[in-house]
């Protein structure tokens, strides 16, 4: 089927403080290396925008793209919204919400290659259709939810992400389910996954698992 390049889209994703330490050397492997108790050193570590770099890649490719998305009220949002804004994105879709604090994700790279991901969803609980301004849509040929197990849209079996699957197809957009693993101990690894790629496959023009 033939598929319209993409030009304009509405990115829906987990928004958090990405931090990213240099260097990190144990001199054993993964599975080895956390011993309670004993320090790991880190080296100097680095701040970035997680969830808004597909946006920017897309960007760099000259579509024109909106970022949806949720932070905290907090130190950390503020950081994600001045790193979206130097990065030549827009922040007039992401909702800033009072009572939460911001998701981050540290990521480890030990040992050259054994990466590990620690993460917190943060405000991006609650992101869902609700948060796509209607003008917004209108304005768009591609709707783009990325990594969805790490947000409210794959709760309560994936209702709401089936609900921004189908509202975006209805209203004319073209659909793209973009996954992150969501981790054995998050709140997405309680939900059937099978049933849920069941539910909203049917309504995605593209996948990428």
């Amino acid at each position: 089927r033939y598929l319209m390049p993409i030009t304009r889209a509405i990115i829906m994703t987990w928004l958090g403080q990405d931090e990213i330490p240099t260097s990190v050397k144990t001199g054993r492997p993964a599975s080895e290396s956390f011993i309670p108790g004993e320090p790991i050193f880190l080296g100097s570590r680095e701040f970035f925008a997680g969830g808004a770099n597909l946006a920017g890649v897309l960007e760099r490719f000259g579509v024109n793209t909106t970022v949806v998305g949720c932070v905290g009220d907090d130190p950390a949002g503020q950081q994600i919204l001045e790193s979206m804004k130097k990065a030549g994105l827009k922040t007039d879709s992401v909702q800033i919400r009072p009572s939460l604090r911001s998701g981050y994700n540290l990521a480890l790279d030990l040992n050259h290659g054994e990466r590990f991901y620690l993460y917190a969803e943060g405000a991006s609980a609650t992101l869902g259709w609700d948060c796509v301004a209607p003008g917004k849509v209108s304005a768009a040929d591609w709707l783009i939810v990325s990594m969805a197990p790490w947000t409210g849209l794959w709760r309560n079996g994936g209702q709401e992400l089936k609900r921004a699957l189908e509202t975006g197809k209805d209203k004319g957009l073209k659909t793209i389910l973009d996954l992150a693993f969501p981790g054995g101990t998050s709140p997405a690894a309680c939900e059937d996954s099978r049933a849920v790629l069941k539910l909203c496959l049917p309504l995605c023009d593209l996948f990428s698992p």
